[in-house]
């Protein structure tokens, strides 16, 4: 099996966690060989705020103030966790970035350059009442009416972009059915990816 390397977009709510869960763990198992890095964006961020840095304060305040973080804070935080972590031959699934142009574009160029430009997107697709109603469904407190509207907002104007900006320079694009079971999702997901 080649190392795969795939980049993951998906509304709020399409279940992109558990998708990647699924697959981590079949590649980990089909392909025990190799590593399955995942880099999730949110993760990423919430470390680097827990460092004595003054970067890491500025971005703290953004974050509890719920606003943007900078794109060019989310590129260096995926540079910073590739520099460290990543090897040649490891498998390489990414969450959480692009989720504007500009990271789009740099993490485009940042792939290219770690020998892996012919990566591949998998798209959860799903309406965005089924999305709204799973993001109700999670009874989390950060989930309210507004804040979810918001997050489908946000998807539609700053995401789909730069999906698109991707798909305009020939990336491989493989949009997923993810209104059905996690199972469902997973067997398409090692499908489009020709894992089975």
């Amino acid at each position: 099996m080649q190392p795969k390397t795939v980049v993951f977009f998906g509304i709020s709510g399409a279940g992109k966690g558990t998708q990647i869960h699924l697959l981590r763990k079949y590649l980990e198992e089909k392909d025990s060989a190799r590593h399955a890095l995942h880099f999730d964006m949110g993760v990423g961020l919430r470390e680097m705020a827990q460092t004595p840095t003054m970067l890491a304060v500025k971005v703290k305040k953004i974050m509890a103030e719920g606003g943007l973080v900078p794109s060019f804070v989310c590129s260096y935080v995926l540079t910073d966790f590739l520099s460290k972590y990543f090897r040649s031959d490891d498998h390489l699934l990414i969450d959480g970035t692009p989720r504007r142009v500009a990271q789009a574009s740099a993490l485009d160029a940042e792939l290219a350059f770690y020998d892996r430009p012919d990566y591949e997107i998998v798209s959860f697709d799903i309406s965005e009442d089924s999305a709204r109603k799973r993001m109700e469904g999670r009874k989390r407190m950060d989930d309210t009416s507004e804040a979810i509207q918001g997050r489908i907002n946000f998807f539609n104007e700053h995401v789909v972009p730069a999906l698109e900006l991707l798909k305009s320079r020939g990336r491989i694009v493989h949009h997923v059915n993810a209104e059905g079971t996690a199972e469902e999702v997973n067997q398409e997901v090692l499908k489009v990816l020709n894992l089975v």
